[in-house]
């Protein structure tokens, strides 16, 4: 089975067991709700071994009285601590700040960078 299938297992454990409730009795309460549910997939919810469908977190939100946003944590561990689409492009095409600063100038209209690097462009050819 997978390992972190999904990312609200954790809150689904916790709004549970502050209800009070066995995962039999909150699979009862989603089946009243026309949501097919059993306590092995409620289990399976919980140790994030399974995916959970969009229906199913919006009938989990309903049974605990939340709202949706609440099953979910504040920042995903999945994109914790990634670096910015800036950092990781600078990386693969191994710019650094000077280069960075280049570019920026380079980013001006075509008429700012020829005046800036000359419209010949014969400082960059090798020879």
């Amino acid at each position: 089975m997978l390992k972190n299938a999904n990312i609200v297992g954790q809150n689904v454990v916790k709004f549970r067991h502050r209800a009070g409730w066995t995962q039999d009795v909150l699979a009862g309460k989603m089946q009243l709700l026309g949501c097919y549910m059993t306590r092995d997939i409620i289990a399976n919810i919980e140790t994030q071994r399974s995916p959970v469908t969009d229906k199913r977190i919006a009938v989990l939100a309903e049974v605990f009285g939340v709202a949706v946003g609440n099953l979910f944590p504040p920042t995903p561990s999945a994109f914790k601590d990634k670096p910015s689409l800036e950092s990781r492009l600078m990386a693969l095409f191994r710019i650094g700040r000077a280069d960075k600063a280049m570019l920026e100038l380079l980013r001006r209209t075509q008429a700012q960078a020829e005046a800036i690097v000359g419209t010949d462009g014969a400082e960059f050819q090798s020879g």
